[in-house]
């Protein structure tokens, strides 16, 4: 899911790397609603693409409450951006 292909060109080029830190909103059916950077890469473009690709193509198993029943929850989320050489 965040392997080379989702590096974006200019931020491979430039040698941008690093970790993203978000929190992650997941609804009753385990899809990402939301994403807030709260620890930076120092690269806004990572920074963004790395939300852009959690809420397009993670699902996550929802949270169930004390019934069993899936609920809406939030999750912390890291990734580390590193070029491999």
């Amino acid at each position: 899911m965040f392997g080379a292909e989702a590096y974006l060109a200019d931020a491979r080029a430039a040698g941008q790397m690093g970790r993203v830190v978000a929190l992650i909103a997941i609804d009753r059916v385990g899809a990402i609603n939301s994403c807030k950077v709260f620890v930076s890469s120092s690269s806004a473009p990572l920074d963004k693409t790395t939300c852009q690709i959690a809420t397009r193509k993670l699902r996550m198993k929802p949270a169930k409450d004390a019934a069993g029943a899936a609920i809406p929850s939030q999750q912390w989320f890291a990734v580390n951006r590193l070029l491999e050489f």
